[in-house]
C-alpha cells in the first residue's frame, strides 16, 4: 500500500460514503505519523538529557558510594529527578 503525497481525498470518490470515510483517515496517516514520530524523538532526547544530568548529582554519587544497588537509585532517584523534565518539557 503506498501512501498519499498530496490531496485530502482520491480522485473519484464521493463525499458522505463510507469509502470516502477511509479515504480521507488514509491521507491523513501519513501527516499524523510523521508528527508523531518527530515529536517522540524530541521528548527522547531530551529526557536522556535529563537522565544524563540526574546521574551527575551529588545523591546520586552518595547512594552509589553507600553500596545502593544500582537498579534501585536508577529507579527511584533518577526516575524522579526525569519526570521533572517530561513536565517542564510538556
Amino acid at each position: 500500500m503506498v501512501s498519499p503525497t498530496r490531496g485530502s481525498v482520491d480522485s473519484g470518490v464521493s463525499p458522505g460514503s463510507i469509502t470516502y470515510l477511509i479515504n480521507r483517515f488514509h491521507h491523513l496517516l501519513l501527516p499524523a505519523l510523521t508528527m508523531a514520530i518527530l515529536s517522540t524523538t524530541g521528548t527522547v532526547q531530551y529526557l536522556r538529557t535529563g537522565v544524563i544530568d540526574a546521574k551527575s548529582q551529588d545523591y546520586v554519587r552518595t547512594a552509589r558510594a553507600k553500596g545502593v544497588p544500582e537498579k534501585k537509585w536508577y529507579l527511584t532517584v533518577t526516575f524522579s529527578v526525569t519526570q521533572f523534565y517530561l513536565l517542564q518539557h510538556s
